[in-house]
């Protein structure tokens, strides 16, 4: 042999060395290799991009698998290795090859101790890889695929491949998992996830994908022609064996979205995108089970982001102008009062609340154009006085968002601070609650509100959370009609019961009440007959912008017109 053991121990610790250096430079290895073993007798080895022979993992330290040769290089491979039998990924050995004088080398056996305890290095690195590339590319509890991995995927097998048109993209969220949750706690709620996703899994084909976002939310890559099999799976998924159910089932339903397959950006980002805003349109605006996204959705969408996009500039640009809608004693005509509705004119006309208020309430932003109504309305009152006009009650209205901010009370006393408006002046408008949790908040934000010396009035009453129980408790002054009960009133008998029922209990209870959106005469003697006077509505005026409220305030009273509307 042309080398000593303790050179071929200095080689191997080089090598070792240069494993950690080199890793995953497949040239740079195997030439490393080569020089040394031939040195020491050993023909070749062979590393490749194919896949990591199991048996040889699982070995251990042993090198049982490697074939002995004569000293001519073969092409066999290992005869335990199977395709079933490799662990996916990863460089490895394919061969290695020895020759008969290494094989009678007294040095030989430790030589090939040493070697084992490289091959075992090598592939001990391999699994770590193996594990941490599973941990990086798959959902620990589910199993499914993390977003980025089905992103990576559908790029290179499907859009790379011309394949794109021929699948969708499906965006899933569980219904009503919050009370699973709630109900069972998380640890049963997470074992729910964990079968919902085995589940879902098995509901793909091979060339299918799926992932899991996060939460109980999951999104499909599959041909096009399963998807309608698969969304209707979706709303029948049977949970099975969990802990303290005595093998009762949960049945499962979800919001489905479906990606636009018409649309020429085919990148998994976009389709992704847009399969979780349609199942957000069906789940909270829609309320069906599943929605395919279209150019509608897409044209709302585009509003919505040149809302949100604009919404700072457009406040200090001053296009959020309040118009002023007059309530009215009905006997006798007289103004007594206003409520300031908010319209947005960003120079093409004025654009009604009701194609930007839902989307500001959505993006958390309602609050905002609140507290800047409010300020606006306390220099428009301010201006009423300065020139001698006896200012009315003007009500503004605070979304339930409002609810949830925790300076809410210091930012609409320190406006009213700032600006030195007559505190008797300001009514503020609160839309009935639809949940406990909110009751409890309303009740607290009232008895604040009234503590400063403010009116308070519940807007859309009977449309909310238990709506004579929170009489009892919230310290309101007014109450105002729904506009939903005054049109049914002539049709529904029911609403005929409830307003009368609202107007005498009210009555009962010292306060006051005004019916909204008042448009006939006949409403109005209705409503004078169950003993509601005050109105509000189209019938006596629409809401007019500052510079036309200034005539109707200085008048003090208004004649009922149908033609209003």
């Amino acid at each position: 042999m042309d080398m000593s053991l303790n050179e071929f121990y200095k080689e191997y610790a080089d090598l070792v060395s240069e494993i950690h250096n080199a890793y995953g430079d497949e040239d740079g290895i195997e030439h490393r290799f080569d020089p040394l073993f031939k040195k020491a007798g050993i023909i070749k080895v062979i590393i490749t991009s194919n896949a990591l022979p199991n048996p040889i993992f699982s070995a251990g330290r042993t090198i049982n698998q490697v074939i002995y040769d004569s000293g001519e290089e073969t092409n066999e491979e290992f005869s335990e290795t199977k395709e079933s039998d490799t662990i996916s990924g990863g460089k490895a050995f394919e061969q290695i090859f020895w020759s008969a004088e290494a094989d009678s080398n007294p040095d030989f056996t430790v030589m090939k101790d040493r070697l084992s305890d490289l091959v075992f290095l090598f592939y001990s690195r391999r699994n770590m890889s193996e594990d941490l590339n599973h941990v990086i590319s798959k959902d620990l509890l589910t199993g499914t695929y993390r977003m980025d991995t089905i992103a990576r995927l559908y790029g290179m097998n499907i859009q790379a491949k011309g394949l794109a048109d021929e699948y969708a993209i499906i965006f899933t969220n569980i219904q009503n998992m919050k009370y699973y949750n709630n109900r069972f706690g998380k640890d049963t709620g997470d074992r729910i996830i964990a079968l919902y996703g085995g589940l879902l899994k098995s509901m793909c084909h091979d060339d299918e994908y799926l992932a899991r976002p996060g939460g109980d939310n999951f999104v499909f890559a599959v041909r096009t022609e399963n998807v309608q099999r698969i969304t209707e799976a979706l709303q029948n998924v049977t949970i099975m064996g969990l802990p303290g159910m005595d093998d009762k089932p949960i049945h499962l339903s979800a919001w489905c979205g479906v990606a636009d397959s018409s649309d020429p950006d085919k990148s998994f980002d976009r389709k992704a995108y847009q399969a979780s805003v349609a199942m957000q349109i069906a789940k909270s605006q829609m309320h069906q089970r599943v929605m395919y996204f279209s150019k509608e959705i897409d044209t709302r969408l585009t509003w919505g982001n040149h809302i949100t996009n604009n919404f700072d500039s457009n406040l200090k640009k001053g296009c959020f102008i309040p118009f002023y809608q007059p309530k009215v004693f009905a006997p006798t005509g007289q103004i007594i009062g206003l409520e300031a509705l908010v319209r947005l004119n960003e120079g093409n006309g004025l654009i009604s609340p009701a194609r930007f208020i839902p989307i500001l309430e959505d993006h958390d932003m309602i609050t905002s154009l609140d507290l800047y109504m409010l300020r606006k309305v306390c220099d428009d009152i301010n201006t009423w006085i300065d020139s001698g006009i006896h200012a009315p009650i003007v009500s503004i209205n605070l979304s339930r968002r409002a609810l949830y901010s925790d300076t809410i009370i210091d930012d609409i006393n320190n406006i009213i601070t700032e600006t030195q408006v007559p505190r008797q002046n300001l009514e503020i408008e609160i839309t009935e609650t639809t949940t406990l949790k909110e009751m409890s908040k309303l009740v607290l934000l009232t008895k604040q509100l009234k503590s400063m010396g403010l009116l308070v009035s519940i807007d859309d009453f009977g449309t909310g959370y238990s709506s004579l129980s929170m009489l009892m408790q919230v310290s309101a002054d007014i109450i105002k009609i729904d506009k939903s009960f005054i049109d049914a009133c002539f049709t529904d008998n029911k609403s005929v019961v409830l307003i009368k029922n609202m107007i005498h209990l009210a009555s009962e209870l010292g306060l006051k009440t005004i019916a909204e959106g008042v448009e006939t005469r006949a409403q109005a003697e209705f409503l004078a007959k169950m003993g509601c006077l005050n109105i509000q509505g189209y019938l006596y005026s629409k809401p007019v912008p500052f510079e036309s409220v200034r005539a109707i305030i200085k008048s003090g009273r208004l004649e009922p017109k149908e033609n209003n509307i």
